[in-house]
């Protein structure tokens, strides 16, 4: 799990209510990066995606470093 052990249950919890109410997800978190172990902000975006007859059958979503964001 590349999500920070401090925010897990907070982002876990943000993304089963959206799941649940069926809207769209945004939360922004800490990760971890695999290899070098850094630690950066990033903002998840997550909008569900709907077959014809008004399921949810995935989800479009992106992530934004924020750290890049912050500079610029």
């Amino acid at each position: 799990n590349v999500i920070h052990v401090s925010d897990r249950e907070r982002v876990s919890a943000e993304w089963d209510d959206a799941v649940t109410k069926q809207r769209a997800f945004e939360s922004e978190y800490k990760v971890v990066a695999a290899i070098t172990k850094d630690v950066f902000n990033v903002r998840a975006i997550a909008t569900p995606y709907y077959d014809h007859e008004g399921h949810i059958i995935g989800w479009i979503g992106r992530f934004v470093d924020t750290r890049k964001a912050a500079w610029q």
